[in-house]
């Protein structure tokens, strides 16, 4: 068993998003992913598992994170930030409750960071949550680099979250 906590907890009125400058002049494009996509959603949801949560770097770990993005894929909580048609960052809904949703399974790859893409990602998948009546964001992480990013969106921090994950 692996412990992941404490970690920080915020909230957004999604109302108080603040939107990106390049969301907001569609120099980027949020969208949903499809079955199309999934040939590398299954791969960046690999490397999301392995950094992030820590699972190991095997076969039951890849068909986990294949069926975790399916499903996401499946129920249209996947969205892909792209530039120029090419996908660059990757998000989901992995909750949601009446008007609220929950932002996770963040993750851009490697050689792709550092150029603000998950917060425009997250973004424009909370763009698309309030068309659809969604009122209210949380999201956790202990990522520093994700928690400028969150607060540059508008989430404050509004306590502490824990994970934990049990070995498969």
């Amino acid at each position: 068993m692996q412990r992941r906590c404490p970690e920080d907890l915020f909230a957004l009125n999604i109302s108080d998003l603040i939107v990106p400058k390049p969301l907001a002049t569609e120099a980027v494009a949020c969208r949903r992913a499809e079955k199309d996509d999934l040939d590398l959603l299954r791969d960046w949801r690999f490397g999301y598992e392995v950094e992030y949560t820590g699972l190991p770097e095997t076969a039951s770990t890849r068909a986990f994170a294949a069926s975790t993005i399916e499903g996401h894929v499946e129920r249209g909580e996947a969205f892909l930030l792209e530039a120029d048609g090419c996908p660059i960052s990757l998000c989901t809904h992995n909750a949601r409750v009446h008007d609220n949703v929950q932002v996770g399974g963040v993750w851009t790859p490697p050689a792709l960071r550092g150029c603000r893409y998950a917060r425009h990602d997250v973004a424009g998948a909370l763009r698309m949550a309030e068309r659809e009546g969604a009122t209210r964001a949380v999201l956790f992480t202990e990522n520093p680099a994700a928690r400028c990013s969150y607060e540059a969106l508008g989430f404050q921090r509004v306590g502490d979250f824990g994970v934990i994950v049990l070995a498969i």
